[in-house]
């Protein structure tokens, strides 16, 4: 799974809607995107123009293919790159990514039988290792123990941390093992310091992260995206789909879609 549909599978809560603005929401994957091309050594950051730079590599699949090309017509800029990939459709390429592996179920809403609207919702048995899995980083980072998290899973929790979704997945009423004692600010830069990565690679990745934190924030205030109500069967709304009518709803598994 891509660290961007484990961010999309961790930001949307029990009632299916996202837990930061819907454009918030955009930094954070294209950063994911982003990230996850830096772990695989397809780029980094040119020590002379600070800008990021492509290495040659096999075929990281489309969505990840679509993010280098958008690196290379931004000549590598972290901040141009960033807001280009985030005015794509990730969160629908994410949500279909979880709804063909099953992690997402459906509700499909209709009024007088035509279909207004399809709704998605995480299921607790593919949420709850990847809650499990950040809460455990973050314990690992107040036990001496941050290096031996993979960087993949600091990143995630990085990026999350700088769009204000980490706090909230975290501090869920009646989750078991509450981390409400830590703090996590302090949690994720322990961890975010601990990783070992060959220093072009770790500045690629802090430069990513800073400018998804700070897109992010200013997004946060005065988001228009942010509402309750969306368009399109993805959804682009708040919630983790669109609502257009008081109908009946019916409830399935997780439906297709392509990459």
């Amino acid at each position: 799974m891509l660290i961007a549909d484990r961010a999309a599978l961790l930001l949307l809560d029990a009632d299916g809607r996202r837990r930061a603005p819907a454009r918030a929401v955009a930094a954070v994957l294209a950063g994911a995107l982003l990230g996850e091309l830096v772990l695989l050594r397809r780029l980094d950051l040119d020590p002379g123009t600070e800008a990021l730079r492509a290495h040659p590599g096999p075929d990281p699949g489309p969505r990840l293919a679509a993010a280098l090309a958008v690196v290379a017509d931004t000549g590598g800029d972290v901040g141009r790159s960033l807001r280009a990939l985030a005015a794509r459709p990730l969160w629908d390429d994410a949500v279909a990514a979880l709804a063909k592996t099953g992690a997402l179920r459906t509700e499909r809403r209709r009024r007088f039988l035509v279909l207004t609207s399809v709704r998605w919702f995480p299921r607790e048995e593919s949420v709850t290792p990847l809650r499990t899995q950040v809460r455990a980083a973050v314990r690992a980072a107040g036990s001496r123990r941050a290096g031996a998290v993979d960087p993949a899973t600091v990143g995630l929790l990085v990026l999350l941390a700088g769009a204000g979704g980490l706090a909230p997945l975290l501090g869920d009423p009646g989750d078991p093992g509450d981390p409400g004692e830590l703090d996590l600010d302090d949690a994720v830069e322990v961890l975010a310091a601990a990783r070992a990565l060959p220093p072009e690679a770790l500045e690629a990745l802090e430069d990513v992260e800073t400018a998804v934190s700070v897109r992010a924030h200013a997004l946060a205030g005065g988001d228009s995206s942010s509402s309750d109500t969306g368009s399109g069967n993805w959804g682009d709304g708040h919630h983790g789909g669109s609502d257009g009518g008081s109908g009946g709803s019916d409830s399935g598994g997780g439906g297709g879609g392509g990459d």
